[in-house]
């Protein structure tokens, strides 16, 4: 819908979209891991606090804030980098479908499963488990 509506075919945002998928399939595979595990630590916590809030307001504060956080910061979500990366293929980035997925999705998508997994669920269980 974004891509066949020629929403982002102008500049700047043909060429912001361009430049940051190729930024992101240049990293190191350790680097986007790294950045995985924050993504989805923040993604979880975010959802975490919006079924832990009882208010619309509070719900609101808890989803909001750490979302905004991890894409200001500029972690890597492989949900995200799914529509993003083949966006700036479809732009005319020079990447392939090789370099996204090996690059790209597979260390994000493990850092994403430490990040939520064992820092949000394993944390959490632990401290909540009655013993």
């Amino acid at each position: 819908m974004v891509w066949c509506t020629g929403i982002v075919d102008a500049d700047p945002w043909k060429n912001a979209i361009v430049q940051i998928a190729q930024a992101k399939v240049n990293m190191s595979g350790w680097v986007v891991f790294l950045k995985g595990i924050g993504a989805n630590w923040l993604v979880c916590l975010a959802v975490w606090l919006g079924f832990s809030a009882h208010s619309t307001a509070g719900k609101m504060m808890g989803l909001w804030f750490p979302v905004m956080c991890f894409v200001a910061i500029g972690y890597e979500h492989s949900i995200a980098n799914m529509f993003f990366i083949p966006l700036g293929m479809l732009q005319g980035a020079a990447i392939s479908w090789n370099d996204f997925i090996l690059a790209n999705l597979i260390p994000a998508t493990f850092g994403n499963i430490v990040g939520g997994a064992l820092f949000v669920g394993c944390i959490y269980s632990y401290l909540y488990t009655k013993r």
